[in-house]
């Protein structure tokens, strides 16, 4: 990675490592995140653990036959415990803990994935994802895709104006605000028009659509979609994650917000299982769009060279102050 890009594989920052659903309780599952190898486990109760995958006592892989018990993760070796804090406790009477410790991180769950903080150095993230009622949306529609470049070099998109006409085919895009910066926030706004509508066929007149971006430090960014001649507001959602230095995990996910009343007769409720239906099924459509622009975007990154001093052409977006606000998260250990 140090090759492809002049700064750590590594930034600080709140990372998604797993889908929900892929941890039911008792079990355990291996991830690889920022370069080490963890265990990442849920208790009966329901809490998650994430802790080295090797246990300190002689090196057993945590992850191959460890069971859970309980609120513990059972080495497969020598049947010591680990709690979610990276403490063991004793088997038996027979056994006496002594103190055996792994390293841990705090994990939580949000939007359906599990997330952990990077931050080395200790220092404040300051990165908080914000709450999301997902009661009043459709059921989400998730991706996983292993990609072999960078979380900035992907969250860059959401300034990259230019790349909406060449990559995704949109007939016009203009960013409508400056960027804004609010701490390990970063917001755009866009305009954009393009021919085929939500269906897959072509328009009259261009398709109207207004596109908000909203990053939380490197490891997410929500876009916001507005519709407007199909009352249509949907999110998709890219969590980019570091895994090994040379690839990331990008977890996507999309989803639709349920019409709220039925137009042009709103006197009329409709019932909520019927918006339910409708809403699932725009998702299906909304997230087949999302493959159709985002899989040219993975075959441009896994092939470009990073340049640290572009020369502008006259529609870029603003890479420098981009840049400059991603620096902020390279200030741990490998920075």
């Amino acid at each position: 990675m140090g090759a492809r890009f002049p700064f750590t594989p590594f930034p600080d920052g709140v990372y998604a490592v797993a889908f929900s659903h892929d941890l039911s309780p008792e079990k355990v599952i291996p991830v690889t995140f920022m370069g080490e190898e963890l265990a990442l486990f849920r208790t009966k109760a329901g809490d998650i653990g994430a802790i080295g995958a090797y246990c300190p006592h002689l090196g057993a892989n945590l992850t191959c036959d460890g069971m859970v018990k309980n609120d513990a993760l059972q080495c497969p070796f020598h049947g010591l415990r680990f709690k979610t804090d990276g403490c063991s406790n004793a088997k038996s009477s027979r056994r006496d803990s002594g103190g055996y410790k792994t390293k841990s991180w705090n994990a939580f769950e949000k939007y359906g994935l599990i997330f952990l903080a990077h931050n080395p150095a200790g220092s404040p993230l300051n990165i908080d994802l914000p709450e999301w009622d997902m009661s009043a949306w459709s059921k989400p529609i998730l991706y996983s895709f292993k990609v072999k470049s960078h979380p900035q070099e992907i969250l860059e998109n959401s300034v990259d104006q230019l790349h909406f006409f060449h990559v995704h085919k949109y007939r016009r895009a203009k960013s409508t605000s400056q960027v804004r910066i609010n701490g390990a926030e970063l917001i755009v706004d866009y305009e954009l028009q393009r021919s085929t509508g939500l269906f897959g066929f072509l328009e009259r007149e261009p398709l109207a659509i207004k596109l908000n971006i909203h990053t939380f430090g490197l490891g997410a960014s929500i876009a916001s979609i507005f519709i407007k001649k199909y009352n249509l507001t949907a999110r998709q959602v890219v969590f980019p994650t570091p895994i090994d230095g040379e690839s990331i995990n990008i977890r996507t996910l999309t989803s639709v917000k349920l019409i709220e009343s039925a137009k042009p007769l709103p006197e009329f409720a409709v019932p909520r299982v019927v918006r339910k239906v409708a809403a699932n099924a725009l998702c299906q459509l909304s997230a087949r769009g999302f493959l159709k622009d985002f899989l040219p975007d993975i075959t441009v990154w896994e092939n470009k060279r990073y340049v640290a001093e572009p020369k502008r052409l006259p529609s870029d977006g603003d890479f420098e102050l981009y840049r400059q606000w991603a620096s902020q998260f390279y200030r741990g250990e490998a920075a």
